[in-house]
């Protein structure tokens, strides 16, 4: 009988393709023009940026899980997203839920390198997606501003 790596599953799960949109990070970096700037004594901007980059992967990841967990019921009525890891029962739920403190932890890890401000960015996100999941994308005007609104904290962590 075939069985579903563990890994290939929280893989699934963190959804990294969904990552691209992580990409806006860089967007103040490429139209200041310090996309090659390299300060004294500093990690030069790119790879500042990058860390960002990096860090915001891991949130939005963990935002993924905990938004799956809390879904269950309404995902496995659902023709595609029954077949998630989570909704299918595939992945069992403290693992997931373990998996997804990881991420968290290791994302303000890496902020821990950077500035308070991205901080406070990186928790502005997690409670705007908390809020989302819970309450804001079954209403449709707030729906579309909460999803540019994350896009607007992915372009200002990365200023």
């Amino acid at each position: 009988m075939y069985t579903t790596s563990l890994w290939y599953l929280l893989l699934k799960t963190i959804r990294p393709r969904q990552w691209i949109k992580n990409f806006a990070i860089y967007a103040a970096l490429i139209f200041s023009g310090f996309f090659f700037y390299n300060p004294a004594n500093e990690l030069p901007y790119f790879g500042t940026v990058t860390l960002a980059f990096v860090a915001f992967c891991f949130l939005a990841s963990s935002v993924y899980i905990f938004n799956d967990i809390v879904d269950i019921p309404v995902d496995r009525q659902h023709p595609f997203k029954k077949k998630r890891p989570i909704a299918s029962g595939a992945l069992p739920i403290p693992i997931a839920v373990f998996f997804a403190v990881g991420l968290l932890f290791v994302a303000f890890l890496i902020s821990l390198s950077l500035s308070g401000f991205f901080r406070l960015l990186m928790l502005g996100y997690l409670l705007l997606q908390f809020i989302y999941a819970k309450k804001i994308k079954h209403v449709a005007i707030l729906d579309v501003l909460s999803i540019a609104a994350g896009f607007l904290i992915r372009v200002y962590a990365g200023a």
